[in-house]
């Protein structure tokens, strides 16, 4: 690397942003190796990377690196510096992201809040137990026949995987409840059930029992569908035009049918899966207090 670009990089903090193969491992390497020339001490240079393979091969390009300059060392003061570099090499911190972020808060522990020996735990293997001890309590709780629903879609195998992909969204993530809260208060049941009768009444004999079919389903979910989650629930099953619009669903007026396919088509699934979700984060976070642990999350945050 020419001294000109070195130069034009300068000494001190940096970061190194580039596509695969344009030579980022490189360039670090020769920002090291002009500060172990400069005389910094080894033991006070942090250079970091995404992949454990990554620090390998850095780290063996660097002692590569030193050994050669030593080699080609043009005075005695130099040699000197550069040969404290190789015994020191050790010390120096190459290493990830998140290698790094967990040594500083085991370096860091008191002034973090945590444990001196906390590990960071494996994959995603702490986050799977959890699910499965959420979903264990779901199953046996009150909301059973919720989170039967929810199992029943996807498939456990399948759901672990959404939940899993969901955690570290949790907090971004919709609709929510309120959301649902909203769109069954804005359901006016009366109005529409008036629509529907009238609706009835200008069709002939043969096209009327699927409008009565669901003007019978709505009135009953709104009589004893005790939640907002309880009517989403419930307005899956209302009637519904199959195939191209048959006469009797073109009957209705059409602000009518865009309130009831509001209700029909609400992701419910996803209100319980935010739930599961939840119930799993804390579960994890259980988890890792008993075993004394920390997930890549963890290390980003504290």
């Amino acid at each position: 690397m020419s001294e000109d670009l070195l130069q034009r990089l300068g000494r001190g903090h940096g970061a190194i942003t580039a596509s695969a193969g344009t030579g980022k491992t490189y360039t670090l390497l020769q920002m090291v190796l002009r500060e172990a020339e400069l005389g910094t001490k080894l033991d006070r240079i942090l250079a970091v990377t995404f992949t454990r393979k990554g620090t390998v091969e850095l780290r063996e390009r660097v002692r590569a690196g030193l050994a050669a300059a030593f080699r080609e060392a043009r005075t005695e003061a130099e040699a000197k510096r550069l040969g404290e570099a190789r015994r020191e090499l050790e010390r120096a911190t190459i290493t990830t992201i998140h290698g790094f972020c967990q040594q500083a808060l085991q370096e860091r522990a008191f002034e973090a809040g945590r444990p001196l020996d906390a590990k960071l735990a494996p994959g995603s293997g702490l986050a799977s137990r959890a699910f499965q001890a959420a979903l264990r309590k779901g199953l046996a709780g009150e909301d059973r026949a919720m989170w039967e629903t929810l199992v029943a879609g996807p498939g456990p195998v399948r759901l672990e995987a959404w939940v899993l992909e969901m955690l570290p969204e949790l907090p971004r993530l919709g609709p929510t409840d309120e959301d649902l809260a909203d769109r069954v208060a804005a359901f006016d049941g009366p109005a529409i059930l008036a629509r529907l009768a009238e609706a009835e009444a200008a069709l002939k004999a043969q096209s009327r029992k699927p409008l009565a079919e669901l003007a019978a389903q709505i009135e009953t979910t709104l009589r004893e569908a005790p939640t907002p989650r309880d009517v989403a629930l419930a307005a899956r099953d209302w009637k519904r035009p199959k195939g191209h619009d048959p006469v009797w669903w073109n009957a209705i007026p059409e602000p009518a049918r865009a309130a009831i396919g509001d209700l029909q088509d609400f992701p419910w699934i996803s209100l319980g899966l935010q739930v599961l979700a939840h119930a799993t984060r804390a579960e994890l976070e259980a988890l890792k207090a008993a075993e004394g642990a920390l997930d890549y999350g963890d290390l980003i945050r504290q």
